[in-house]
């Protein structure tokens, strides 16, 4: 679903061309280094605004942008709560641990196995996908 939220993005913003395809050992759909200064700008371009928001430059663009950064990267967060509640409700309640089960970010994913609970790890990543969102559509924090 990311990679198909961001074929249309791209397509939108007039950059396909600049997509590199996911393959077996990157299942994400990004734009390669050699053509990010092609498709995405200091904030400004509609790239910026289709993949991270209202105000692109206060969401932060990405080094490297893919198919992860749909919504400035909620939809990762999201995905990620949902794995911790299935694994839990197949587990007993246990708390997956392997990294490699989840999309978002290294550092997010170790923080979110932290907390110790699969309650409290699936509420970590919905509230950073919450502050994503909320990034996306520039809603000031409180």
């Amino acid at each position: 679903m990311l990679n198909d939220i961001f074929t249309v993005e791209t397509d939108l913003a007039g950059d396909s061309s600049d997509v590199t395809a996911s393959t077996a050992s990157n299942p994400f759909d990004i734009i390669t280094s050699s053509d990010i200064s092609t498709v995405q700008g200091s904030g400004a371009t509609p790239f910026d605004y289709l993949v991270y928001g209202a105000d692109p430059t206060a969401a932060g663009p990405a080094s490297d942008p893919g198919s992860y950064n749909v919504f400035n990267g909620a939809l990762v967060e999201f995905a990620d709560a949902l794995n911790v509640e299935e694994y839990a409700l197949e587990n007993n309640g246990a708390l997956d641990t392997n990294t490699a089960d989840f999309i978002g970010s290294i550092g997010t994913i170790h923080n979110a196995i932290d907390t110790g609970t699969a309650t409290d790890a699936a509420e970590y990543f919905l509230q950073f996908g919450l502050g994503d969102l909320q990034g996306f559509f520039d809603i000031p924090s409180f």
